[in-house]
């Protein structure tokens, strides 16, 4: 248990209801045990504190190797189950630790349209998602994060108070569908959970 976690836990949840208003929908879709994969939706950089605090079990997240060279920052988000990546790829480091999160039994967010979209859009996803699901076998989980983009836009760092529902979708398993090579198999993946992404939307 990370103690850290669960008190930032306690002290958002009732700070995102009063601020955000927000509505969770869908928590029982989230396995109680055994390696799961979160893949949601980007608008914001509030998105993995929203996932995290919606979210009943601790997750584990990647972030960009940059954020880990911003001082105090960086202290924090080290100890909040953050693991740094490049931008420019999955490197052979990172993928060896998402899947041994996954074969510890945990939980791992993932955002697999590589970086914010749009505010209200969801925009394609990257092959990541296919890779470490077929890699993993474990249960994949789309996540709709809906209203973050207004609530902290891609060009201000101040927050507005509104509206935001999270809501976690039905459990999905990788399968190769006679795909030409492995990396279509990948892409054919992260699609079929990019589409059921959408599908969430009210």
């Amino acid at each position: 248990m990370n103690i850290l976690y669960a008190f930032a836990h306690i002290i958002l949840n009732p700070i995102f209801k009063i601020l955000f208003r927000w509505d969770i929908k869908g928590k029982d879709n989230i396995p109680k045990r055994g390696g799961v994969i979160l893949a949601a939706h980007h608008e914001s950089y509030l998105d993995p504190m929203l996932v995290g605090t919606a979210s009943p079990r601790q997750i584990y997240f990647l972030a960009r190797k940059e954020l880990f060279q911003l001082g105090c920052f960086s202290w924090l988000i080290k100890r909040l189950n953050t693991i740094p990546i490049s931008r420019e790829q999955l490197q052979i480091g990172t993928l060896k630790k998402s899947l041994q999160i996954l074969k510890e039994g945990k939980v791992l967010l993932l955002f697999p349209e590589g970086t914010r979209s749009p505010a209200g859009t969801i925009s394609e996803g990257e092959k990541g998602v296919g890779l470490i699901a077929s890699k993993s076998n474990v249960a994949v989980i789309p996540v709709l994060i809906k209203g973050s983009g207004y609530a902290l836009t891609r060009d201000t760092n101040r927050i507005t108070p509104h509206k935001i529902s999270v809501v976690f979708g039905k459990p999905l398993y990788f399968e190769n569908l006679d795909s030409e090579s492995k990396k279509d198999a990948y892409q054919e993946f992260t699609d079929r959970v990019m589409e059921e992404m959408r599908k969430l939307a009210p």
